[in-house]
């Protein structure tokens, strides 16, 4: 199946401020069939995606975000991974859940890697029974530093990423008077309305300049040499134990490749 989903960035220099607009295209048709999800996991997945796909756009060249949530009321783990070019890779465990997610309870978790520095910053929110959209108001809040809002519409799988440009000159023209984050949404309630049915296509007459796009594709770059290390160090601690039969089969959580391993592939295995 060819993805057609895109970010398209926009400015909107009477006001500044920056527009994200993520269409999902038919990305989201491609992950229903690849995970398999309960309808109760595939709407929490689906809000996940909506909000945090379009923080891509923030991302410098060659930078990596990663979303990390794990939720002990109710018991699940959320996992998102993406790059500047737009690839990502996400799931939730457990797939089969059937309990209409409406806050979450436990920790979240933003991992940022630059290039160059081997070591990534990172971030943490305690979450006490946040509700979906609180938890990315406080990543953009906390991890980002930045007034901004995500506006997310599941019925036509579409969100807008909206944030203040700092009081600075965006292609040597002068900001205007401030405006509040809550009165430019107010001020602007139409304009943003009409962008989530309009086509994409690079070009708008609602006053805002585009910027750039960038398709929006799943990516894993799984292998099954990356299991090897936790394999091996399993096989020191448990010995025979670990190969009742002498291959183990492992399924990538993220995109469900098969990988089978046998007893002399981590015997043999060698830590770089």
């Amino acid at each position: 199946m060819e993805i057609t989903s895109k970010l398209v960035s926009f400015i909107d220099r009477e006001h500044d401020y920056l527009v994200q607009a993520f269409d999902v295209g038919n990305l989201f048709e491609f992950l229903d069939a690849l995970q398999q999800y309960s309808p109760e996991a595939k709407k929490a997945v689906d809000f996940f995606l909506l909000n945090f796909i379009p923080m891509i756009a923030y991302l410098k060249a060659g930078e990596h975000l990663g979303i990390y949530i794990d939720s002990s009321d109710p018991n699940l783990f959320f996992k998102l991974e993406a790059n500047s070019s737009g690839q990502f890779r996400a799931m939730l465990l457990p797939a089969n859940f059937h309990t209409e997610l409406l806050s979450i309870s436990g920790r979240c978790r933003i991992n940022k890697y630059s290039p160059g520095n081997p070591e990534p910053y990172i971030s943490h929110i305690e979450l006490s029974h946040h509700d979906l959209t609180q938890i990315c108001s406080s990543v953009l809040k906390l991890s980002y530093q930045t007034e901004a809002r995500v506006l997310v519409d599941p019925a036509k799988r579409y969100s807008l990423l909206v944030s203040k440009i700092p009081g600075t000159k965006i292609d040597k023209i002068e900001t205007k008077e401030a405006i509040s984050l809550d009165a430019y949404l107010e001020k602007r309630q139409d304009v943003l309305q009409k962008l989530t049915v309009i086509k994409l296509d690079g070009s708008t007459s609602l006053g805002l300049s585009y910027v750039s796009a960038r398709n929006i594709l799943f990516r894993c770059n799984c292998s099954r040499e990356q299991f090897l290390p936790a394999l091996k160090n399993i096989y020191k601690q448990d010995g025979e134990a670990l190969f009742e039969k002498n291959v183990i089969t492992i399924t990538c959580d993220y995109c469900k490749s098969i990988y089978k391993i046998t007893r002399e592939d981590v015997q043999n295995f060698q830590a770089h």
